[in-house]
């Protein structure tokens, strides 16, 4: 995958390769769902640490969120 285009926004994004929880919350909820950074501690994804920070692959990160939302369960809701 590319850099992605947000649908909010018309251009490309420009991403870290790595990145920490709360960054990466941010770009995930940008490009596909909202999530927060306490949810994303529960992902499978590989730890970085080269300091007391955790870092992760951005496109790990992107990837499991594409799989998460291709993968999530469709269903009509009945409208009022």
């Amino acid at each position: 995958m590319s850099n992605p285009v947000s649908p909010k926004i018309s251009r490309p994004i420009q991403l870290p390769e790595y990145a920490d929880r709360i960054e990466l919350a941010r770009i995930i909820t940008e490009i596909y769902f909202p999530v927060s950074a306490r949810t994303l501690r529960t992902w499978p994804l590989t730890v970085c640490r080269p300091s007391k920070r955790a870092l992760h692959k951005t496109q790990e990160a992107l990837d499991y969120a594409e799989h998460k939302l291709a993968t999530a369960p469709r269903y009509r809701q009945n409208g009022a």
